[in-house]
């Protein structure tokens, strides 16, 4: 077994169990307080008042982890780093620091309802907490292929500093895009800050966004694992393990609700996780596609009816599924397994390269992955359509 197995059976097995047991004390305390989500709201499916607030006892249980991770040392276990390096460990602070302020502030929100532009301030802030630290300590020159010596002195690495920046993403045809540094900063406080709001907007029904999340975890640490990238890999492993002992208490009937505070903290870490070390925007874009392009349908929908894309409605694809006859329970598998079919997806393109075969013609795998993304597109575009037409059905028939 090699070294590093104990020390990830470990903390996985210490973050779940500090989940599992604080997540009941924190349902405790907020029924204590009256810190309940009330029915009634066209959005809410519940009804009986449920207490919120889940989202603390999952970041408490990432912390203890983290922690963890420090603890024992993992990089003395690991052996050297290899992704430049010295930075990483100050990398993974920042980014426990700014999914802090994510949480606290939106537990504010959760007891308190913050209106939409403070919130989106603070997603953008927690945003650059994590990305500035690389402008201000970039990782330096790298190994030349071969064991020809080093970079040129003063070759920086912005995607290698203390901080997190995806300087460039994996071309659908062969290849990276690189980015110009403006725009690689542009690019990962969108990609961060969408990432925060898409987990936030699929959270309207027991165990979706809690469920999706771990399947995602999962899915990113193996691939993490394939590139080897150890020592990050311990990031989805304590976040799904922290997710996964909150699920229980969330599966329909949800006897807790993970707030606004754990769906942005879940998409929060879920987005840098997805950047940290090497985009993998493609891999996050097909386990999350559903949701992604759901909520970029819905930010459309809202401008084009003259609304704030942060305005709350009842329009979202699980909330149409429910809409036309469909069970809670029939809604979140259809979500987990769409998550679950593009993530095995996206390990065979982490896996594999080269060529496949497809109706008789030779396609690169990076050809192939940008067709499944449109065939994602197309999915999403009929499924609304049919929804929406049946919606249409079933209120003719109502009138």
């Amino acid at each position: 077994m090699p070294a590093y197995m104990p020390t990830m059976m470990l903390i996985f097995g210490a973050t779940l169990a500090v989940s599992l047991l604080l997540t009941p004390l924190v349902r405790w305390a907020a029924l204590r307080w009256g810190l309940v989500d009330m029915p009634g709201d066209p959005r809410r499916v519940h009804t009986r008042p449920v207490p919120r607030l889940g989202g603390l006892a999952m970041f408490a249980a990432f912390a203890v982890g983290v922690a963890l991770m420090f603890a024992l040392d993992i990089y003395r276990i690991q052996g050297p780093l290899t992704y430049n390096s010295v930075f990483e460990p100050v990398r993974v602070l920042f980014v426990l620091a700014g999914a802090g302020i994510i949480t606290a502030v939106m537990a504010v929100d959760d007891i308190r309802s913050l209106p939409p532009l403070p919130r989106l301030v603070v997603q953008v802030g927690a945003a650059l907490l994590v990305v500035l630290p690389s402008l201000i300590w970039p990782g330096g020159p790298n190994p030349l292929p071969g064991g020809a010596g080093m970079e040129p002195p003063g070759t920086l690495h912005y995607d290698q500093g203390a901080g997190v920046i995806a300087t460039s993403v994996r071309n659908p045809f062969g290849g990276t895009i690189e980015f110009p540094l403006l725009l690689a900063v542009v690019f990962t406080i969108v990609w961060i800050v969408g990432m925060t709001n898409t987990i936030n907007w699929i959270d309207g029904l027991d165990g979706l966004a809690a469920g999706v999340s771990v399947i995602s975890c999962g899915v990113l640490f193996t691939i993490m694992w394939m590139l080897g990238q150890y020592t990050l890999a311990y990031l989805p492993l304590i976040l799904g393990a922290a997710t996964l002992g909150f699920l229980p208490f969330n599966v329909h009937p949800a006897r807790i609700f993970m707030g606004d505070s754990g769906a942005m903290f879940l998409g929060f870490t879920l987005g840098i996780i997805a950047i940290i070390g090497g985009a993998k925007v493609a891999a996050a874009l097909l386990l999350l596609g559903i949701p992604i392009l759901d909520g970029v349908y819905m930010v459309f929908y809202r401008l084009y009816h003259g609304r704030s894309p942060m305005s709350p409605d009842r329009g979202h694809l699980h909330h149409r599924l429910l809409d036309i006859g469909l069970t809670q329970q029939q809604v979140v598998m259809i979500f987990y397994l769409l998550c679950g079919a593009f993530g095995l997806l996206a390990l065979l393109f982490t896996s594999h390269h080269g060529t496949i075969i497809l109706f008789g013609l030779a396609l690169s795998f990076s050809l192939f992955k940008l067709l499944v993304l449109l065939l994602m597109a197309v999915v999403l575009f009929a499924l609304t359509t049919y929804v929406a037409r049946r919606r249409f059905d079933v209120d003719r028939t109502e009138a």
